[in-house]
C-alpha cells in the first residue's frame, strides 16, 4: 500500500517544496540585510544599533500582525495566504534593492514584516492538511530548514553577488524568485491526506497556559538566534575575519543549520518517550554554550560557537511548530499564530538590544546575554512540556482551557 506521504496524490512533495520556498523567501529580506551590512553601512551611513532596529521593525510588524493573519489565514485558506506572502515579500526585496536611506530600508523591512506574519500560517496550514502524521515531524524539519537556507543563499550572495555587482543585487534578483513562489501557489491547489488513523483526526489542542510558555520562551530563544543570524558576519568582520571568509562561513553555517532542523524533524516522528518540546529544550540549553563560545572573540572560538549555535541553538523551531500543529491539525494556522506572536516579538527585541549593546559595549557582552536567553528559554520551554505531558496525551480528547478555534477552510474546495 502507497504511504500517503510520498503519494503523488496527495500533494505531499508539492506542500513540502512550495512551503520550504515560501519561508525562505519571507525571511529572506532581513537575513540578506544582515549578511550585506558590511557593505551596506558604507553607502547608507549606519551602525550596528540600526541593524537591529529595522530586524526589529520586520519582526515586530510580525509579531503584532500574527494572530490576525493565523486568523486571516484559517479563512482564506493556505493557497491564498501563500500568494498573500510571496506577493508582500517581492516588493519589499524591489524596495530594499532600491532604498537610498535608513528609513526607506526601515519601511521596506514593515512590508516585509507583513508577508512574514502570513506564511507561518500559510505553510503550516498546508502542511497539516497534505502531509501524514506519521511525517509530520520530517515535513515540518523540512519547511523550518528553509530558514537556514535563507542564510546559506545570503553568505553565498556575497562573494558571488555583492563583492562584484554591489549589494543592491542581491535584493532585486530575488525578486522573481518570490514572484515565481505567488504563481507556483496560483496553479497548485492543495490535496489534503486521507488518513487511516482515526487518531489523526482528533485535535487535542495545547493547554492555554502551555502555549503562552512556548510563546515567551521560543521568542527569547528567537531573539537570541535571529541576532547569530543577522550579525554574525558583522561580529566576525569585527574580530579579524575577512568579510569573503564570514560570507562563506555564514554559508557553511546555514547548510549546518538546515541539515539539523531535517534531521530533528525526523528523529521527532520515531521518538515516543522524548517530545518534540523537551528535546527542543534540551537544543537550547546546548545551543547556548555556542553563544557563549563566539563572546571569547577569538577566531577557532568563534567558529565552533557559530557551529554549536547554529546546530543546536537554532535548531529548535521545528520542533515547536510541529508539536503545536500536530496537537491543532485543522486549526493549524490559528494555532500557529498564537505561537508566532512571541516568536516574532522575540525575533525583534533580540537584534534590537543585541545591536544596542555591541554599539554601546561590544559584541563580546551582547553574545554573552544572547546566550543567556537562550538558557532562560530552555527552562520555560521544559515547564511548558511538563504541563502538557502531565495534563494529557497527545491522543485524548481536548481538556478545558486548550487552543482549539473553531472553524477551518480546506484549500481547493
Amino acid at each position: 500500500m502507497k504511504s500517503s506521504y510520498n503519494s503523488p496524490r496527495s500533494g505531499a512533495f508539492g506542500a513540502v517544496a512550495g512551503s520550504v520556498a515560501l519561508t525562505a523567501v519571507s525571511v529572506s529580506p532581513v537575513f540578506l540585510v544582515g549578511a550585506v551590512a558590511v557593505q551596506m553601512r558604507s553607502e547608507l551611513q549606519f551602525d550596528a544599533a540600526s541593524i537591529g532596529l529595522v530586524a526589529a521593525i520586520m519582526f515586530g510588524t510580525g509579531g503584532l500582525l500574527a494572530r490576525p493573519a493565523g486568523g486571516l489565514v484559517q479563512k482564506i485558506g493556505s493557497r491564498w495566504g501563500t500568494i498573500a506572502a510571496a506577493g508582500t515579500s517581492m516588493f519589499a526585496f524591489l524596495g530594499i534593492g532600491m532604498v537610498q536611506d535608513l528609513a526607506g530600508l526601515a519601511i521596506c523591512l514593515a512590508v516585509a514584516g507583513i508577508g512574514n506574519a502570513l506564511s507561518q500560517p500559510s505553510t503550516n496550514l498546508r502542511i497539516s492538511l497534505a502531509i501524514a502524521r506519521s511525517r509530520l515531524g520530517l515535513a515540518m524539519g523540512i519547511k523550518q530548514a528553509s530558514i537556514p537556507l535563507a542564510n546559506l543563499l545570503g553568505g553565498l550572495a556575497i562573494p558571488g553577488i555583492v563583492l562584484t555587482l554591489g549589494w543592491r543585487w542581491a535584493f532585486l534578483l530575488a525578486v522573481p524568485l518570490a514572484l515565481l513562489v505567488a504563481l507556483l501557489a496560483l496553479l497548485s491547489p492543495v490535496r489534503p491526506v486521507q488518513e487511516s488513523d482515526a487518531r489523526a483526526h482528533k485535535d487535542p489542542g495545547t493547554p492555554r497556559l502551555a502555549l503562552v510558555m512556548l510563546s515567551a520562551g521560543g521568542g527569547l530563544a528567537a531573539g537570541a538566534a535571529t541576532s547569530l543570524g543577522i550579525f554574525f558576519v558583522a561580529s566576525s568582520v569585527s574580530s579579524g575575519i575577512s568579510p569573503a571568509s564570514a560570507g562563506y562561513l555564514f554559508a557553511l553555517l546555514g547548510l549546518l543549520g538546515l541539515a539539523s532542523r531535517i534531521g530533528l524533524g525526523a528523529l521527532a516522528d520515531r521518538m515516543t518517550r522524548v517530545g518534540p518540546y523537551r528535546l527542543a529544550s534540551w537544543l537550547m540549553f546546548a545551543g547556548a554554550t555556542g553563544f557563549f563560545l563566539q563572546a571569547v572573540g577569538e577566531t577557532p572560538l568563534i567558529i565552533i560557537g557559530a557551529v554549536v549555535g547554529y546546530m543546536a541553538g537554532w535548531a529548535w523551531p521545528g520542533l515547536l511548530h510541529y508539536g503545536v500543529v500536530r496537537d491543532s491539525r485543522q486549526s493549524a494556522a490559528s494555532a500557529t499564530g498564537a505561537l508566532q506572536v512571541g516568536l516574532s516579538l522575540g525575533a525583534a527585541l533580540g537584534p534590537l538590544s543585541f545591536g544596542m549593546l555591541a554599539a554601546a559595549n561590544s559584541y563580546a557582552l551582547a553574545w554573552t546575554v544572547a546566550g543567556t536567553a537562550l538558557l532562560t528559554a530552555s527552562l520555560l520551554v521544559g515547564c511548558a512540556d511538563r504541563l502538557i505531558t502531565g495534563r494529557r496525551s497527545p491522543f485524548r480528547e481536548a481538556l478545558p482551557g486548550t487552543f482549539v478555534p473553531a472553524g477551518h477552510r480546506v484549500d481547493g474546495q
